[in-house]
């Protein structure tokens, strides 16, 4: 370095060095006076709005005066200033021309160091902001700008029985004029919430009126408050005792939820209004709420991922942390109530109509739920049910990168009745996933299995079961599809049922196997049952029945649409001799009867007149009990 770039620089240094010691000598003299104590106790008095006393001042560096061991002669809040206010240390600086000229009445900078604030949750505390004389038509303490360092500022908070902690505070508040003040300062908050604050905004204290952001980020709700959200990122703004907030985001267990809304009238019984979407690809569901408590009612309505808007509607009110609703209508034409434990966070919904009940059972922290059906006589999709149910839904947490939501579910039921069909001992398990329902496996009777799937996003849904039955009896069979069969059936019935397509007309096939079995007083070794179609109408294809080297083909179609299903149904043999069409079967004493409907159709009879078994082209003998066989009419033998 040159020689003379050395002696400039230390006659800088030198020169810092006297000016540092000249305004530390400056305001060492300034201080020692005693106008200068009583001027630090009035400004620092006008803040508290009481008198208060100084225990020590001192120069701090070359342009600060710090007060320590204040002595504040009333510390309680009171109607007129509902807050109170403790500080440990505050330090004057001055700029230097203030140095200069010995100015020390209004210091340019004002610190508060670890400040202890508690505020009042009712009403905004701008007398608090006007006493810090930021303005000079403020008064207070008379200063251009305040910052604090430390502390920690408290809110009680009465609608959840705890308070709001902000911690740690830096920040600074800077007179804008006229009254108005500009606020910026980060937090870290405990208490109601937990997390990162940053506040910035202008306070106006002469209108009495505020605009404040609050930037969140990664905030979570404490244990004292039952509220699932975790890691809320977004603003929320503050203006004139109204919080809004717009699209905030969190997740709950694992999923992406997006809140919107406001809070207003705050105290024991606010008013609000909340948007809450769960997804944002693949969309489990939105509910709006709004409700005031001081008015006792509320309206919200929930649309789940079908898409299908529910609407509630009632009175609402609290007592301590419980919420109750005695009595809301849907738009569904159900009535109700609920309760809401806003501490343990768990909650009840019951639904009523005519015939149906229906209760919610959950937790806002943990999203699973209990529900109980009790249906009697209800229409699902045309068919008639008849149950008592109950459903455990548990939420499965995923990567929300994969867009995606799961819910475990599976179900019992007291009895379950279906087309007037009991099904012993129903249950099973199943997974809701965005717009479908997957891996959803029944069991019942201890013969039947059912695995399905069933999705909701195409304007029609649609979807596939497989019904596998193992062995069951078919002589506990008296009517199918609600329709009484024409005769007593027998045997073990074995097969698979598969159905896909639209739900409301899907594509029906089955495979049939039936062993040892019976119609009426028909008995046969085997029965090969093959139909596929749409419903109504299933057609018949590769079916037959078979005793010994006897076989019988069915024909046809089923027809769920007619009283008598069967009436499409023939009976032929090999040569495609039709002995069945159009008719019903009944039992006589003689044997298996077959009439037909049309009386200008000759009349068939079917019997069975022995244990030998012979081919349908062996030649009738003269004298059917010599020859035992089964004979169709009067003539046809086999």
């Amino acid at each position: 370095m040159p020689y003379r770039w050395r002696i400039a620089l230390t006659a800088v240094f030198c020169f810092l060095i006297a000016a540092g010691a000249g305004g530390y000598f400056v305001l060492a003299s300034r201080v020692s006076r005693g106008d200068f104590k009583l001027l630090a106790e009035n400004r620092v008095g006008d803040f508290f709005k009481t008198r208060v006393r100084i225990g020590n001042i001192r120069p701090h560096l070359f342009n600060q005066i710090s007060l320590t061991e204040l002595v504040v002669g009333s510390e309680k809040s009171s109607e007129k200033h509902p807050y109170f206010v403790h500080i440990e240390k505050v330090v004057f600086r001055y700029n230097f021309l203030q140095l200069l000229i010995q100015n020390f009445k209004t210091p340019n900078v004002i610190v508060l160091e670890a400040p202890k604030v508690i505020l009042d949750q009712t009403s905004f505390p701008y007398d608090l902001f006007q006493r810090l004389g930021l303005d000079a038509k403020s008064g207070g303490m008379g200063s251009s700008t305040l910052k604090i360092k430390g502390g920690e500022v408290r809110i009680p908070v009465g609608l959840f029985h705890t308070e709001l902690r902000l911690n740690d505070i830096q920040g600074s508040l800077q007179s804008e004029g006229d009254g108005k003040i500009s606020v910026s300062f980060k937090a870290h908050a405990s208490g109601l919430l937990k997390g990162d604050l940053l506040l910035a905004g202008v306070i106006d204290v002469f209108n009495k009126t505020h605009h404040l952001d609050l930037k969140m980020e990664g905030i979570s709700f404490s244990d004292v408050v039952a509220l699932p959200f975790d890691r809320l990122d977004g603003n929320v703004r503050l203006e004139n005792g109204k919080f809004i907030f717009d699209n905030l985001e969190g997740t709950i267990k694992g999923w992406k939820n997006h809140l919107s809304g406001a809070l207003w009238n705050l105290g024991p019984a606010p008013a609000f209004e909340l948007d809450w979407q769960v997804g944002k690809k693949d969309f489990l569901g939105a509910i709006h709420f709004e409700g005031d408590l001081a008015a006792e009612n509320f309206k919200a309505s929930l649309q789940p991922f079908l898409k299908q808007e529910i609407i509630l509607e009632g009175k609402i009110r609290r007592e301590g942390m419980n919420f109750f609703s005695d009595a809301y209508k849907t738009n569904t034409g159900y009535e109700g109530s609920g309760k809401l434990d806003f501490e343990s966070g768990a909650y009840d919904f019951s639904f009523r109509k005519e015939n149906q009940i229906i209760a919610v059972e959950s937790n806002l922290k943990g999203l699973s739920f209990h529900l109980r059906l009790d249906l009697n006589h209800v229409k699902f999709w045309n068919l008639d049910v008849a149950t008592k149910m109950e459903i455990e839904l548990d939420p499965v947490a995923l990567r929300w990168e994969e867009h995606d939501w799961k819910f475990r579910g599976s179900f019992n039921t007291d009895y379950f009745i279906l087309e007037y069909i009991p099904w012993q001992d129903f249950s099973g398990s199943f997974e809701i996933v965005p717009y479908a329902v997957k891996n959803f496996t029944s069991f019942w009777g201890d013969v039947f299995q059912m695995d399905a799937e069933l999705n909701f996003q195409p304007a029609i849904p649609d979807g596939k079961a497989d019904l596998r039955v193992h062995g069951f009896d078919l002589s506990h069979v008296k009517e199918f599809a609600s329709k009484p069969l024409p005769k007593d059936l027998g045997g073990k019935l074995e097969g698979k049922l598969h159905i896909e397509g639209p739900i409301f007309r899907p594509e029906v096939v089955g495979n049939f196997n039936v062993h040892d079995g019976k119609i009426g007083k028909l008995l046969y070794d085997r029965g090969i049952i093959q139909f596929r179609g749409f419903p109504p109408y299933l057609a018949l294809y590769d079916s037959r029945i078979l005793k010994g080297r006897t076989t019988l083909y069915l024909t046809g179609a089923l027809n769920l649409a007619l009283p008598n299903m069967f009436h499409g149904i023939r009976i032929e043999t090999s040569d495609k001799i039709v002995i069945w069409k159009g008719i019903q079967a009944h039992t006589s004493q003689g044997g298996l009867e077959i009439e037909h409907v049309w009386e200008n159709l000759p009349e068939f009879a079917l019997e069975s007149v022995g244990q030998k078994k012979k081919s349908i082209m062996d030649e009738p003998s003269q004298n059917a009990e010599d020859n035992p066989g089964v004979v169709v009419g009067p003539k046809v033998k086999f």
